[in-house]
């Protein structure tokens, strides 16, 4: 245990720990008292202090410190019956699809199993004497979830047997419940729609979209951004560490209110933006066809600003001499308003004769205090 470094668990279930982390300080393997000899994580600060007795330079002892860049575990449990008897199967077999994380039934039936990353995951039930099955899981951080599985005696082969599903399998005998049905808009109508959705997942969009193009340099982990509505909010952004190829196009499609104004703000981690000192990066945000902002060569971020911002196309012409000399116009009119709501009169504009360069009525701006002129 010396030579493994740090490694942390998760023991919010004792009895199923979940490995979260590890650091391994020491090049050596095996069995031996080289590496870290004692860890502290109890810090205020949320570091984690290690010390080595020899891993430093020429075998010198070293002290590392270590940020808290983990998340709690996900874990999963439950119990594996006969789909005949309801008999528990014990020795059964247990992996969830695609990772290293497996695990086997007691002679109860039951097991437990976790995973250091969320997300919908599918899993594969397997013992001697029976058709393996998958079931498809959302696992979430910090959380337990419950999957049984029922095991069919017998041989077959299991997969998806639903054609509309994405991953359909024409060799599979036995539905093992792991189809997937493309999710997306479904709606005709929409500017998003995609036609090889089947399942609406509520991402209609039916406006124009704001479309954001990222160009990454050699360093693609370094680059972020954000897209900030007029609220402050941020409607959608990446993280660093999101983009994993180098010299490689990626795209966004984002449903904007044109009523509102967006920032977009993208970000460096190394303070050398995306281009051109090492690859040529740039990107480009895109709305109703014409490119809004763009660019490559900043420090460690690049704001744009009041993006979208459309002005209405709706224009009037209004004839003043319509209204009555010395009346109020946004009381008189529905064309017209104050800039605080609801209506304020001492914020209103009066109609007048007596100044006018027509051949009657215009308006006239008359301060108030708290309003008037100086604030239009």
């Amino acid at each position: 245990y010396y030579r493994d470094g740090t490694t942390v668990h998760d023991i919010t279930y004792p009895n199923n720990m979940i490995q979260v982390a590890y650091y391994d300080s020491y090049s050596g393997s095996g069995n031996g008292f080289d590496g870290c000899w004692g860890t502290y994580p109890y810090l205020p600060s949320g570091n984690i202090i290690s010390s080595d007795i020899n891993s430093g330079a020429g075998g010198k002892g070293r002290l590392l410190i270590y940020g808290r860049n983990f998340q709690q575990a996900s874990f999963l449990s439950g119990t594996v019956t006969n789909a005949n008897t309801g008999v528990p199967i014990s020795n059964a077999t247990i992996q969830i699809v695609s990772t290293s994380y497996t695990t086997t039934t007691n002679l109860l039936g039951d097991y437990s199993l976790g995973s250091v990353n969320s997300g919908v995951f599918q899993v594969i039930f397997s013992a001697s004497g029976y058709s393996p099955i998958i079931l498809n899981v959302t696992l979430s951080s910090g959380n337990i979830t419950i999957l049984d599985a029922a095991l069919f005696p017998g041989s077959g082969s299991p997969g998806c047997t639903d054609p509309l599903a994405i991953n359909y399998d024409p060799n599979a005998t036995i539905d093992d419940g792991s189809c997937i049905f493309p999710y997306g808009c479904t709606d005709s109508a929409a500017t998003n729609f995609d036609p090889l959705a089947i399942i609406d997942d509520s991402s209609c969009c039916y406006g124009d979209q704001l479309v954001i193009t990222i160009t990454t340099d050699n360093w693609p982990g370094e680059t972020s951004w954000q897209l900030v509505n007029q609220s402050g909010v941020v409607v959608e952004s990446i993280n660093a560490g999101d983009l994993t190829s180098n010299a490689t196009n990626y795209n966004w499609s984002v449903c904007v209110n044109s009523n509102e104004c967006y920032d977009f703000i993208i970000y460096d981690t190394y303070g050398d933006g995306i281009c051109c000192s090492y690859g040529n990066g740039s990107y480009s945000v895109t709305y109703a066809g014409t490119v809004v902002a763009s660019g490559g060569a900043f420090g460690s971020s690049e704001s744009s600003t009041n993006l979208v911002c459309i002005i209405p196309t709706t224009l009037f012409c209004d004839d003043f001499e319509s209204y009555t000399n010395g009346s109020l116009l946004a009381a008189s009119s529905p064309n017209w308003t104050t800039w605080t709501s609801p209506y304020t009169a001492s914020e209103d504009i009066q109609i007048t004769n007596s100044l006018s360069n027509s051949p009657s009525n215009s308006i006239y701006f008359n301060g108030q205090s708290g309003g008037g002129p100086s604030d239009v």
